[in-house]
């Protein structure tokens, strides 16, 4: 049977991160929100999350730094990168770890997409989503 999972999405702007949240919902994804570098590593490490959403461009820190660190707490989570256009980003990005570089304008549809495939490829299921 899959184990039950919840997605973490580090994302500076508080109406971006909503944004994610509500899509993620709505396809019956379970999200926990780290507003930040610091507050996405402080809700990482107790947790393990399987899969983490991270923008780049944290007031604290940068986005591939932050994968970096996940990495070595975890080396089997999953890391999606919300990126400009930047190829040295995306190559950074890749080079650290980070499965998808989703380029801005944010796709949503594909992002809850790739959750879902990874989701598959683990053998896990979201977690319940309360009323």
């Amino acid at each position: 049977m899959a184990d039950n999972f919840t997605v973490l999405v580090v994302e500076d702007d508080p109406s971006t991160r909503n944004v994610i949240s509500e899509v993620l919902r709505d396809d019956g994804i379970v999200s926990d929100l780290a507003d930040g570098y610091q507050s996405g590593l402080e809700a990482f490490a107790p947790n393990k999350y399987p899969i983490v959403i991270i923008d780049n461009q944290l007031g604290d820190g940068i986005g591939t730094d932050l994968c970096r660190q996940l990495k070595e707490i975890d080396p089997s989570v999953t890391l999606f990168l919300f990126a400009g256009a930047s190829e040295q980003v995306r190559l950074e990005a890749l080079s650290c770890g980070v499965s998808e570089v989703l380029q801005k304008p944010y796709d949503l549809s594909k992002l809850t997409y790739l959750v879902k495939r990874e989701a598959r490829r683990n053998d896990i299921q979201p977690g319940t989503i309360d009323g």
